[in-house]
């Protein structure tokens, strides 16, 4: 089976860069999803210098089905249940410092059965799950955040030479994840709206 998109993988590393810099710093759910996406052809591209062919494309299904799951959610999600406003100072200076603890922790304790380059973008996707973790509190964000270090996790067990049984049981976790998200995201309301009603 021929490969999704044939970019090296110095290319997948900046996309899965720049798509989780849109994911993190930008206020539009919509765009957020969309970078979400580009973030899974990253990490398929990734994946195709460790593993198949064949399994980029399965990941790249799981992300799409992942996202739509996410979109559906937040559709359903009543009107005047929004995120807080948050800083884009402060939200470039938790992105900036959770990226340089990540380009650390590759350097001084590199993953082990791992190439250099298959670990930093694995300790890449652990800090953008904790910057967007630390920012968001609404139940979408935070389930973008679990997909992020769940395909920070597939990555790196196929890089260690994983089984198709982890492989199918990485593609199940990121639907129950994002499943949850997604309900969860209907039924949300800002803490401040809570206060209010009590």
């Amino acid at each position: 089976m021929a490969a999704p998109i044939d970019i090296g993988p110095l290319a997948a590393f900046g996309l899965l860069v720049i798509s989780g810099v849109l994911v993190t710093l930008t206020a539009d759910w919509r765009l957020a999803l969309a970078a979400a996406a580009g973030q899974y052809v990253a990490v398929a591209m990734l994946l195709r210098t460790v593993a198949s062919d064949t399994l980029a494309w399965v990941y790249i299904v799981v992300g799409g089905l992942a996202c739509l799951i996410l979109f559906l959610g937040r559709r359903a999600q009543r009107p005047g249940r929004t995120e807080p406003n948050i800083g884009m100072a402060f939200r470039v200076a938790v992105l900036l410092l959770a990226l340089l603890i990540a380009g650390l922790a590759s350097t001084l304790w590199p993953l082990p059965f791992a190439t250099e380059f298959i670990s930093l973008a694995c300790f890449t996707l652990a800090a953008l799950f904790a910057a967007q973790v630390i920012l968001y509190q609404e139940p979408m964000r935070v389930g973008l955040g679990l997909l992020f270090l769940l395909s920070g996790v597939a990555l790196y067990e196929q890089s260690a030479e994983g089984s198709l049984l982890l492989a199918a049981w990485a593609a199940v976790g990121h639907l129950l994840v994002s499943l949850a998200a997604g309900y969860l995201q209907t039924f949300w309301r800002r803490p401040e709206a809570l206060e209010e009603k009590q």
